[in-house]
């Protein structure tokens, strides 16, 4: 990323859009390189934070100013699509940074845990300050409410019946590199794809689900008319909330009516996106600065 960021003479990097449906996250190398920068810049601020959202405005902003610097994101802000893109990528830096504190809880768990607490203190993952490291303890790792939500979440993620094959690549990711290989985008081949390891299930469930997919879409074919496949996966899967099945993420939309969310949520959202346009407009201002200042100084 930091060499095409340098090609692009240290401009940001422009930023495609999944067009095919509204999951609003980017796609392409730029997209991909995004996500991880993500990931990278939650690295600067502290981890004993129970969720995204709970973050200080000041550490997400740093998260943002990275963004800003590396990514075109001024391009899109004033696009019809910016509320949903603004949502969007909370979102984003919200599931990685559940990611985040998954990989630091590993390796808590990996130097001794709740066993061998000192020996855990004394060797913290290699992506945090030894300071941070005992915070995250003491203040998170420690609390009893912690504690009960990762058991609760751990019988959860028992119950998921199959996981993906495709690791961190997006449904999006997948759609828009078929589409550059040539291809054509089919949600149901995708999702067989993506739980598929060289032609075998990844389990009996997934297959099983196969089969009931098969099943819909040859009654939908019956009924005649064109078929909507990401319909057929919805009726033979259930829905999922948040979530398309075989398409991706579904980003909550601002409303024009506030009934459409509750008072908290529309709040919420508004405050993100009034956050992330600020955070565009000084970085705006600050290039702008650097620009006068650059022709200042081959004026002297």
């Amino acid at each position: 990323m930091l060499e095409a960021f340098a090609q692009n003479g240290n401009k940001p990097l422009p930023l495609e859009l999944d067009p095919t449906h509204e999951t609003y996250k980017f796609v392409g190398p730029n997209g991909r390189w995004f996500v991880r920068q993500i990931t990278i810049a939650l690295e600067k601020i502290p981890s004993h934070y129970i969720g995204w959202e709970s973050i200080p405005r000041e550490h997400q902003s740093t998260v943002f100013r990275n963004l800003h610097n590396y990514f075109d994101l001024e391009s899109w802000s004033n696009t019809p699509q910016w509320p949903q893109i603004s949502a969007g990528i909370h979102d984003d830096c919200g599931r990685r940074f559940r990611d985040r504190k998954s990989t630091l809880k590993r390796h808590f768990e990996s130097v001794g845990g709740y066993e061998e607490l000192e020996e855990a203190r004394n060797n913290p993952h290699e992506s945090i300050s030894s300071g941070n490291w005992n915070s995250l303890i003491d203040i998170l790792y420690l609390d009893p409410a912690y504690i009960a939500r990762c058991n609760q979440n751990s019988s959860n993620r028992s119950k998921q019946p199959y996981a993906n094959t495709s690791g961190s690549k997006s449904f999006a990711q997948r759609r828009y590199e078929e589409v550059q290989q040539g291809g054509t985008v089919s949600l149901i081949d995708g999702w067989r794809r993506m739980h598929t390891s060289h032609g075998t299930w990844v389990n009996d469930r997934a297959q099983n689900d196969w089969n009931t997919i098969q099943e819909e879409l040859t009654r939908m074919q019956q009924e005649g008319g064109e078929v909507d496949e990401e319909e057929v996966l919805k009726r033979a899967l259930g829905e999922r909330r948040g979530w398309s099945r075989g398409v991706g993420r579904k980003v909550r939309n601002m409303p024009t009516n506030v009934s459409a969310l509750s008072e908290s949520q529309f709040n919420e959202l508004k405050e993100q996106i009034r956050e992330l346009n600020e955070t565009v407009k000084q970085m705006q201002q600050d290039r702008n600065q650097s620009g006068n200042q650059n022709d200042d100084d081959q004026d002297e």
